[in-house]
């Protein structure tokens, strides 16, 4: 399985709270699943690190976290997928998608790469709960796992 991680979830994993996170990670390395970020999410995480007080240590967190995933770059596939979602949003309720644009571009990335987003939180991610208010899971082809619980509960 393909694994994404949006900005929050790695913002949390790199956090190291709630700890459960990181042996979730672990749990899914260690099942041969690969773990997946977007290009978009680097970009993301790299700025909150550089306008941090902290810049040097987040920068070398994240440089340490990342050679753990795959960065997958942004595509012209993305950018049509997400294009398509948009348009046909604001055709069916006549309202523009929310202002972050950016959780729309990471949920149609993940569908083009046949991934699956991590949910951390009791719940969906953003990216997943705006999709899923837009289109519903099968239509939009996105699947979710759930994070929130350690892998025993």
């Amino acid at each position: 399985m393909k694994i994404a991680l949006d900005a929050k979830t790695v913002a949390r994993l790199l956090e190291g709270d709630p700890p459960h996170l990181r042996e979730r990670m672990d749990e899914a390395l260690e099942a041969g699943h690969s773990l997946w970020m977007s290009s978009l999410v680097l970009h993301d995480l790299a700025y909150a690190a550089m306008a941090s007080d902290k810049a040097a240590r987040r920068l070398a967190q994240l440089d340490a976290f990342i050679a753990q995933v795959e960065v997958a770059a942004w595509t012209s596939e993305d950018a049509l997928t997400a294009a398509r979602i948009r348009a046909d949003h604001e055709k069916q309720t006549g309202h523009p998608i929310a202002p972050d644009a950016g959780e729309l571009m990471c949920t149609a990335q993940a569908v083009n790469n046949d991934w699956t987003l991590v949910s951390w939180e009791p719940g969906l991610p953003a990216s997943a709960r705006r999709a899923a208010a837009i289109f519903g899971y099968p239509l939009l082809g996105l699947r979710t796992i759930d994070w929130s619980t350690p892998s025993g509960d």
